[in-house]
């Protein structure tokens, strides 16, 4: 086995939270614009809105808040 080819344990790790990372993202992504039956799509450029990244966080805190 060459030194300079081998994979460590630590490499597969990254390389797989990185792709968890992506498939999470591509996920909640395709879900927001596809919605399905019920709820409204969302246009394609709601990542870079203003609201969108606080949305995930003002729902943990209101949930917390209403226990």
């Amino acid at each position: 086995m060459n030194e300079d080819t081998a994979f460590s344990m630590a490499d597969v790790y990254i390389m797989l939270s990185v792709n968890i990372g992506v498939h999470s993202f591509l996920f909640w992504y395709m879900d927001a614009l596809l919605p399905g039956d019920f709820g409204m799509p969302k246009p394609v450029y709601f990542p870079f809105t203003v609201s969108s990244p606080f949305q995930l966080f003002r729902a943990v805190y209101y949930s917390y808040i209403n226990e």
